[in-house]
């Protein structure tokens, strides 16, 4: 019998003839992004069109599927400019906090010397930057967390902003 609940969808007939239908592929269905990451997800799609920045929106999708998950967003002078719903509940600091500093404000003393030096020579070079970072939330207790790092450019290629894609770890 075929699984035709709502947690998934027929995608391909790959044979249809008059009352004879043959080879069906099931497929989950695709999950519903929470409330907060749909929002958080139009917001970087809007701002994707306006500044014609080309890059994986199913990425995007994916990652904001777990709303802890943070995606922050900087301009070339790497000002914060978005940060999604995920960023309070990580670092307890509430976006309007955040909005225009650097996101070197969440390092501290323990913060490695050589990977904040690794961040800026990956930018400076226009490369993805990937690596644990130890960072500390509004209520000096620190965290570590993964941090990747892409260029978003216009179509002239110039690099207009940044995308950060950050989650906690266990180190």
């Amino acid at each position: 019998m075929f699984d035709l609940s709502p947690a998934t969808w027929c995608d391909t007939f790959l044979s249809v003839r008059p009352m004879v239908l043959t080879s069906f592929e099931f497929m989950p269905r695709p999950a519903q992004l929470p409330l907060a990451s749909q929002v958080d997800l139009r917001h970087v799609m809007r701002l994707a069109r306006e500044n014609e920045w080309q890059f994986d929106r199913q990425r995007i999708q994916s990652f904001l599927r777990k709303p802890e998950h943070v995606l922050l967003l900087t301009d070339a002078q790497q000002r914060i400019q978005f940060v999604s719903h995920g960023f309070s509940t990580m670092t307890g600091y509430a976006p309007e906090e955040a909005l225009g500093r650097s996101p070197s404000f969440l390092q501290g003393t323990e913060t490695s010397p050589e990977t904040r030096q690794r961040i800026k020579t990956d930018l400076i070079n226009s490369s993805l930057f990937e690596g644990d970072l130890l960072n500390y939330r509004k209520n000096g207790e620190t965290y570590w967390c993964h941090v990747e790092i892409l260029p978003l450019r216009n179509p002239l290629q110039e690099i207009t902003h940044y995308m950060a894609f950050e989650w906690e770890v266990a180190n």
